[in-house]
């Protein structure tokens, strides 16, 4: 099994900042990561009846674009802020922040289960609950990218938490 590397969320302690700016930039520029994403959801929207072996490529290709997708966001989208004007703007930035390995660990178990069934591995879910799973995830993620846009959004307007 290839190692993987999570996302270090937990770097950021205290009260988090978030650079808007870089930001909404990686959001913007990470046009494959979203079309990734969008392709898996439309071919699970119209039949589950995607071959297992296609399903764990797609997964595992997700997985490697969200590993960077994350690790983009938490090097240069937020950043640890002792002096923050803003506690709740600061504790809202780090939950969000720390969402990243949650979300992480959630698809990365649904490719090493969709892995275990494609290699007859004795898997803990079938293919349905594998792509029941991916829903989930899928949900999850688009809630937590739209609460990131939400907050920056908000602290745009307030023209705090740009770090230049």
């Amino acid at each position: 099994m290839a190692q993987i590397n999570i996302p270090a969320s937990n770097r950021l302690t205290g009260a988090v900042k978030i650079n808007v700016a870089f930001l909404r930039e990686i959001k913007e520029d990470n046009v494959h990561f979203q079309e990734l994403l969008e392709a898996i959801r439309m071919s699970l929207d119209v039949g589950r009846n995607v071959r297992i072996r296609v399903l764990a490529e797609l997964l595992g290709r997700l997985r490697d674009e969200l590993e960077t997708h994350f690790a983009l966001e938490e090097f240069f989208g937020y950043f640890n802020d002792a002096g923050a004007k803003n506690n709740q703007v600061g504790h809202s930035a780090k939950k969000l922040c720390d969402e990243h390995r949650e979300l992480f660990l959630q698809l990365n178990e649904l490719v090493e289960e969709s892995e275990r069934l494609l290699y007859k591995e004795t898997p803990s879910r079938n293919k349905d609950e594998i792509v029941q799973g991916f829903l989930d995830f899928y949900d999850q993620l688009k809630r937590h990218e739209q609460d990131e846009m939400e907050l920056m959004m908000r602290l745009w307007n307030e023209d705090i938490g740009v770090g230049d």
